[in-house]
């Protein structure tokens, strides 16, 4: 995540401060403000500096955060070692549904996702002709127009995979495989010149 106005990437910061995902990647780059607020509630909040101490987190910056842009932060190393990608969109409390490059990093790289993103925003995927995943996890939270309990509902799930050990995600994947080949495949079959398009053949 690399804005912390958002109460969806504060919560997912919390969370994972909070939570043990020391087998995860996670990238979050710009400082805390005070007096900020995540879904969980102000009593859970830490203080800025609890979790400024911890940041930036960098991942697929390569070290230049001031310089960064949507297509020159592609480490593919990462998808190749890590199983469901926790996509984090722009838009989230206001339902603002539009599909941005995030998704798309996944796709390319045959991930599964969870996305933390507005209303119905899988819906419109689907739309798109891609595939999701609520043969294989629990994805009502596309359907929860409150983004404070959307958010909670997909944190459940997030620490429910967590749960999981190496082996079963690991069996988990091979069961979903399919769909990510096919979402590689309509990506690749698209013919539609935006701006979307234009980024991701750079990082091909």
């Amino acid at each position: 995540s690399r804005n912390n106005d958002k109460h969806h990437r504060l919560s997912l910061l919390h969370d994972y401060l909070t939570n043990d995902f020391s087998d995860s990647y996670f990238s979050f780059l710009q400082s805390v403000v005070p007096y900020c607020s995540i879904y969980h509630g102000d009593e859970n909040l830490l203080s800025a500096d609890e979790y400024n101490e911890k940041l930036p987190i960098e991942l697929d910056t390569d070290g230049k955060i001031n310089n960064f842009r949507t297509d020159n932060a592609f480490p593919k190393e990462l998808f190749l070692d890590s199983v469901i990608n926790i996509c984090s969109e722009t838009s989230f409390e206001n339902n603002e549904l539009f599909i941005t490059e995030k998704v798309l990093k996944p796709i390319l790289n045959f991930q599964p996702f969870i996305l933390i993103g507005p209303y119905q925003y899988l819906k419109e995927l689907r739309k798109l002709g891609f595939k999701t995943f609520g043969d294989f996890w629990d994805e009502s939270y596309d359907e929860i127009e409150n983004p404070k309990e959307r958010y909670m509902k997909i944190r459940e799930l997030i620490l429910n995979l967590n749960k999981k050990t190496i082996e079963e995600l690991n069996l988990l994947y091979k069961n979903v495989k399919h769909i990510c080949i096919y979402n590689n495949r309509k990506f690749n079959s698209l013919n539609i010149e935006n701006s979307i398009i234009k980024i991701f053949n750079k990082l091909q």
